[in-house]
């Protein structure tokens, strides 16, 4: 069953991005400005209740930094409602499922990977890449590492030198830009894609109704959870700005914030790496090549190591 992946696979008029199979009318994830489900609920005055029940439980104060006003604090959800995501994510369900089991999608799947079917594939891809390819201007390219990051030099010789792996020549490679000479594995992911693709847009086709229906009951649960502010934090401005950036408030010095897989801030970081290093006895191994602690390289000559940001030893770096 072949798709016309420029027209919605539901009402059948056309649609802007030919990636997704439904039209703007038809994505059950697209709302207008303010329309979505938990904005609306915003405007209740069970959501107004539930907020002023949760401002004193916190004392009317940020639950990070301990400072704020009533009317500077923000409920932030630990857990927001991204609605592509669900969607998709049920779309994905329904598809593992699908071709998982014994029924005609997991023969649909098992013939388009079959060998006639991707050598059929095959063929078309690089039909379509030598057509493009005819009237495409051919770019210069590091013959070493096929980079195209290179320049010419007015003064100096060999003339050009490539910015990814520094090697200098004279005379570059001429070839077609790297989307016309894609490899085997790069069309075998892009035939993967599109087999994907076709299944899903077809299961969307038949199964809308479900799908929908199961979308809508998950939105409903997510928004109920909203309205009674689960797993909320109560913050200020300045720390909501820097949790919706996925960051949070340094435990030590209360003041900057950082990302959660690190322990603290890059300011106190230092601080910390300061004061064990003016406590700890410097490493004593002579070593050559790479020195872990001071993160340089040395050459040529064997030297003693001293651990990282150590004031009393500052040893001279040797080119190679």
């Amino acid at each position: 069953m072949a798709v016309n992946k420029n027209i919605c696979v539901i009402c059948g008029h056309a649609k802007i991005k030919s990636c997704s199979p439904l039209c703007v009318k038809c994505s059950p994830f697209i709302y207008k400005k303010g329309q979505a489900p938990h904005k609306k609920i915003i405007k209740t005055k069970e959501w107004k209740d539930n907020r002023a029940k949760r401002l004193k439980e916190a004392n009317f104060q940020c639950e990070w930094c301990e400072t704020g006003t009533e009317k500077g604090l923000t409920p932030h959800h630990q857990e927001p409602i991204k609605y592509k995501k669900i969607w998709y994510k049920l779309v994905d369900t329904f598809f593992e499922y699908l071709i998982n089991n014994k029924n005609e999608w997991q023969n649909s799947w098992e013939t388009l990977r079959s060998e006639d079917s991707i050598e059929k594939r095959k063929a078309l891809i690089n039909e379509t890449i030598y057509q493009k390819s005819k009237n495409e201007k051919k770019v210069r390219a590091c013959p070493s590492c096929d980079s195209y990051k290179i320049s010419p030099r007015k003064y100096q010789k060999p003339t050009y030198r490539c910015a990814d792996c520094g090697k200098e020549f004279d005379n570059p490679e001429i070839r077609l830009s790297k989307k016309y000479n894609k490899t085997d594995g790069e069309i075998q992911s892009q035939i993967k894609r599109e087999i994907i693709n076709e299944l899903k847009f077809q299961i969307i086709t038949i199964f809308y109704e479900r799908i929908k229906n199961s979308y809508e009951a998950k939105v409903n649960k997510l928004v109920q959870d909203y309205v009674k502010m689960g797993n909320t934090l109560l913050l200020c401005k300045r720390c909501h700005y820097y949790a919706e950036q996925g960051k949070v408030l340094c435990s030590q010095c209360k003041k900057h914030y950082h990302y959660p897989r690190y322990s603290t801030c890059s300011s106190c970081n230092t601080k910390n790496k300061h004061e064990l290093n003016k406590t700890a006895e410097p490493c004593t191994d002579e070593i050559e090549g790479y020195c872990n602690h001071l993160g340089e390289y040395f050459y040529g000559e064997r030297i003693k190591c001293k651990r990282l940001l150590c004031s009393d030893y500052t040893p001279a770096k040797v080119e190679k």
